[in-house]
């Protein structure tokens, strides 16, 4: 397993999206994403930031499809 890159091939932006789903439309046009790592230093896994915009839109699709209005808003909880 690689890493993903630490140099974008897009323009580095801070702060001027109006929402997160805009600024991972942004960063999905890019190389870049989060890496993983073990308590350890070891690379567990990546997630470019395109593959997240992706799997962001199946969950948004899955929404909707249960009832929820596009454009609603939710709370996401996840354990840390």
């Amino acid at each position: 397993m690689e890493a993903t890159p630490t140099i974008n091939s897009t323009p580095f932006r801070a702060g001027d999206f109006s929402t997160l789903a805009e600024a991972l439309d942004y960063a999905a046009k890019g190389v870049t994403g989060y890496n993983f790592y073990s308590g350890r230093g070891e690379l567990t896994e990546t997630l470019a930031y395109a593959d997240l915009k992706t799997q962001a839109q199946s969950i948004a699709r899955r929404f909707v499809s249960l009832g929820i209005p596009a454009g609603s808003r939710v709370a996401l909880v996840a354990e840390t």
